[in-house]
């Protein structure tokens, strides 16, 4: 299935497309901030608030694999402008919501739109950007613009609730999306080519389905668990989803052995190169979504911190994210990918490790727990960059948007299983005491950074089975 001929990506279109991914997160972090004032205004139940924040990014979450596949059919730019425009629309209608029915509805349809956006962003990169070093340097501004967003959101989020702006109040927090977003849009549109997978492949409509329940009763049954609502109800719900994907990925490979349009093109799962590639994503995700949960139990019921003061300790893990991708990733695009990644993984365990020992022997030494915060933002920031290129660059570019969709989705499940994972820290900082469920809560996050060592020479020694030029789907 060969590509129209990639050119050149410009530092204006890169930016342009990584706002999508920008916008995906500011947008989780800053809705947070809204909370309280959107719960006095409406007199909204803890489900109705419940449904603002979880319904965003549960429909986010289902919308990624078909988001990306429709990038490989219609084409990536078409899509990701269809998603921005569709999140700049939604954006202004979330800020005249007059009703909470009216904003959770919005809500969870700008998860949807930003669905189609977002994988269009790693699929571009990877199909326009041909050389290993200068995809391996988008990709680290990738991880850049993440890290920016989840900063952006807080600070932003709480200055704009604080400011009131023109009486807007929680409203101006949903509206500043939109002119980002149509800025973005425009960029994109008349600064980046436009690809797809040529001869189109076909559109699998019951696929899609059928993942999108799978996926969505296994993540909702995962959150109502991370609640510590474990009822039949939700045993149910898990049971019912993990069938739907077992039932899913057998038809997918059903209809790649009959020639028939898929959503997943099993084919890139050959050489399990990419299948592990996926694991590794989901597990270090995992850790990474986890960590600021287990950090804020801890420091609020443990220390006694303030949300304020709880907040800005987060700041050195993100900051250090940021310097590291930014400036330090970069200079590796010549390494090994593998050697790479092992560092990163290795200096987020030792972070990890070093935050239990200070909560052990020293809590009231900030600056010790600062420096330990600060080791885990700068394996986060060698790992993540490098990871994506490494997963990506061995898929075929007809693959490129279905591959970004995986991938994306299993980030975001792993990081509700990471969330499941310790969210017996509160219960469990009562009876045995903060510390020892904090080191608990970091064993489990040590385990999963050890096991993706242990993957990466498998991962590594692997090679994919998909083509450059693929046959099409």
């Amino acid at each position: 299935m060969p590509q129209s001929a990639p050119v050149a990506l410009s530092g204006v279109g890169l930016v342009g497309l990584l706002t999508a991914p920008f916008l995906s997160v500011m947008a989780a972090f800053s809705a947070i901030l809204a909370v309280p004032t959107i719960k006095a205004e409406f007199g909204a139940s803890n489900g109705e608030i419940s449904a603002i924040i979880a319904g965003y990014g549960l429909a986010y979450a289902v919308a990624l694999i078909p988001g990306g596949r429709l990038g490989d059919i219609f084409g990536r730019r078409l899509m990701f402008a269809l998603g921005l425009g569709g999140f700049a629309l939604l954006s202004v209608a979330c800020s005249l919501a007059q009703s909470m029915t009216t904003l959770v509805v919005c809500r969870i349809l700008q998860g949807v739109v930003i669905a189609l956006a977002f994988p269009q962003t790693l699929s571009i990169i990877r199909v326009i950007v041909t050389d290993d070093g200068e995809r391996g340097r988008a990709f680290a501004m990738f991880g850049v613009a993440l890290g920016l967003a989840a900063i952006a959101g807080q600070l932003v989020g709480g200055a704009l609730v604080a400011a009131n702006l023109f009486g807007l109040g929680w409203r101006s927090v949903f509206l500043v999306n939109a002119p980002l977003a149509v800025i973005s849009m425009t960029i994109v549109l008349t600064r980046t080519p436009e690809t797809r997978s040529i001869p189109r492949p076909g559109l699998d409509v019951l696929g899609a389905l059928i993942c999108a329940a799978g996926l969505g009763l296994l993540l909702l049954a995962v959150i109502k668990g991370a609640e510590g609502a474990g009822s039949g109800r939700t045993i149910a719900m898990l049971g019912v989803g993990v069938a739907l994907l077992v039932m899913f990925w057998l038809d997918q490979k059903r209809k790649a052995r009959l020639g028939e349009p898929a959503l997943v093109p099993t084919r890139m799962f050959d050489g399990n190169t990419f299948g592990w590639g996926v694991a590794i994503a989901l597990l270090f995700h995992a850790t990474v979504v986890a960590f600021p949960l287990a950090l804020t139990v801890y420091l609020q019921s443990g220390l006694g911190f303030s949300a304020w003061h709880t907040g800005l300790m987060g700041l050195p893990t993100a900051l250090a994210f940021l310097v590291i991708s930014f400036l330090v990733v970069p200079r590796l695009s010549k390494a090994k990918p593998r050697s790479v990644l092992t560092i990163g993984a290795l200096l987020t365990a030792l972070g990890f490790a070093s935050c239990g020992g200070v909560a052990f022997f020293a809590a009231a030494n900030v600056p010790l727990f600062t420096l330990a915060l600060v080791v885990i933002g700068c394996g986060q920031g060698i790992f993540l960059p490098p990871l994506l290129n490494a997963v990506l660059a061995r898929i075929s570019p007809a693959y490129a948007g279905a591959a970004s969709g995986i991938v994306a989705t299993a980030q975001q499940v792993g990081g509700a299983f990471g969330v499941a994972a310790v969210n017996a820290a509160p219960s469990v900082a009562i009876k045995a005491g903060a510390a020892l469920a904090f080191s608990a809560a970091l064993a489990v996050l040590i385990a999963a950074t050890i096991i993706i060592v242990m993957i990466l020479p498998i991962f590594s020694s692997t090679r994919t089975a998909a083509p450059e030029t693929a046959p099409a789907e």
